[in-house]
């Protein structure tokens, strides 16, 4: 289906070049525009720009208005006289003679001896400082360039010869795009595979599927990238081949190349703060190893300080690690890459808005995972029962506890459940064997000792 849609815009292009041939010509009729006023006596001011476009190309902006001839009158008597120049009319017959009509002074502009307008010093724009001079050398060259692209056309063997390179390069395009849809299905076919003969386990869970889906993305929008590259490739190709649509054609590449120069500059420009985010992160990586290495000497008993204790020391480490990171980025944020766009500013926002009204709950986790931590009201190898839930403690960490039931032996029991009354419940394994039960929480306990 891509290749006979790219196929049909191809043949489109090419009968609207075809079709153009003729369309300034066709486009001049309209209504007789007014005459030209007595030169002996006539006031010239500055009216609402208009430019000239011929053969879709642009000429000259005209600004003067003598009289009540304004500058759109004037545009119009321009574009009647070039159709009324024989088809054979050489673009080097173009010239610029100054001259004087009345109280009118300037540069008439002809071609093979016919005056086609005049430009008048108030045509000049006063903001680029231009004078009448350049701005009657650039008319006489851009109104060459428009007579030599209309001759060109208007020959049969010309056209024939940009048609079949259109015909041509539509081909070639088809072809690339069929090809560029067959690598994407394979490739979306060989990670669907590895899903099912590679799975990939960190912790007990098999992360393969979510990795699937991040290629599937990064698959699928390379493909689009590529083929959206591809069609402003051909199309740029494509409409350089007939004179008429050129001009669209240098828009197209010229808007290309400032783009990517832009980026490369913003990029060149950029590389001094991303290098210093760089250095930034290496650093905070340090410090990160060097504070995760004592905290985990001081849990596994290897080192004891008096102000921490080994029960405390895992969600110390976790603690001080995500104050570290938030410190890094805090101090790298200046310093990244088009951190000072509006654009950059409004995602940040936004993403910290939906940060903020998505993590109340997981505030609440967090400190009530911190009180049961630093409380230490349970130890690992206490047996407790929250619920309908009774085992043996495995692991305490700041967001779940872990415990161990004969049926499910990696239980995870959420903070918000397990201390609700503000106290923990647990069991004590006696040494004869017996479970003495020291707090016990059933559910709807917290309920009824509120109502008592």
């Amino acid at each position: 289906m891509t290749v006979w849609r790219a196929a049909v815009v191809g043949w489109f292009v090419f009968l609207f070049a075809a079709f153009c041939c003729f369309a300034e010509a066709a486009g001049a009729d309209g209504p007789p525009a007014p005459a030209l006023p007595d030169a002996s006596d006539v006031r010239v001011t500055i009216g609402e720009p208009v430019t000239l476009m011929v053969w879709n190309r642009p000429i000259v902006t005209l600004r003067a208005q003598i009289d009540a001839l304004t500058p759109q009158a004037r545009i119009e008597r321009v574009r009647r006289r070039i159709t009324e120049l024989p088809a054979d009319a050489r673009a080097g017959e173009v010239k610029a003679v100054p001259g004087t009509f009345g109280t009118l002074h300037g540069f008439w502009i002809e071609v093979s001896g016919r005056t086609l307008l005049a430009l008048l010093p108030e045509d000049v724009d006063p903001d680029t400082g231009d004078t009448l001079d350049l701005l009657a050398r650039s008319t006489v060259e851009n109104l060459r360039e428009a007579l030599a692209a209309r001759n060109a056309q208007q020959k049969l063997p010309a056209l024939v010869r940009s048609a079949l390179f259109a015909v041509f390069a539509t081909a070639v395009f088809a072809l690339i795009v069929w090809a560029l849809v067959r690598v994407r299905n394979r490739a979306l076919e060989r990670a669907q595979r590895n899903v099912r003969d590679r799975p990939l386990h960190v912790r007990g869970l098999n992360l393969r599927p979510y990795l699937r889906a991040i290629e599937d993305s990064a698959i699928k929008l390379t493909a689009l990238t590529s083929g959206l590259v591809l069609t402003y490739v051909w199309l740029t190709l494509v409409l350089d081949l007939f004179p008429y649509t050129r001009p669209w054609s240098d828009g197209l590449a010229d808007w290309l190349t400032d783009t990517l120069a832009t980026l490369a500059a913003g990029a060149v420009e950029g590389l001094p703060g991303l290098f210093t985010v760089i250095i930034i992160f290496l650093a905070t990586r340090l410090i990160v190893q060097a504070v995760n290495r004592f905290f985990s000497s001081v849990e596994r008993g290897w080192l004891k300080v008096h102000w921490l204790e080994a029960e405390t020391a895992r969600a110390t480490r976790r603690l001080a690690i995500v104050l570290i990171w938030i410190f890094a980025l805090t101090v790298a944020y200046p310093y990244i890459p088009g951190s000072h766009s509006d654009a950059f500013k409004g995602i940040s926002v936004f993403v910290g808005l939906m940060v903020s009204l998505g993590s109340a709950g997981f505030v609440n986790q967090v400190m009530s995972g911190l009180v049961v931590v630093y409380s230490r009201s349970i130890k690992p190898g206490e047996f407790v029962q929250v619920g309908e839930t009774l085992g043996k403690v495995s692991e305490i960490g700041v967001l779940a506890t872990k415990i161990l039931t004969p049926t499910r032996p990696g239980r995870l029991v959420d903070y918000q459940l397990f201390a609700p009354c503000g106290f923990a419940v647990r069991l004590d394994h006696r040494h004869d064997g017996d479970h003495r039960l020291r707090y016990a929480l059933a559910p709807g306990a917290c309920d009824a000792a509120a109502g008592g």
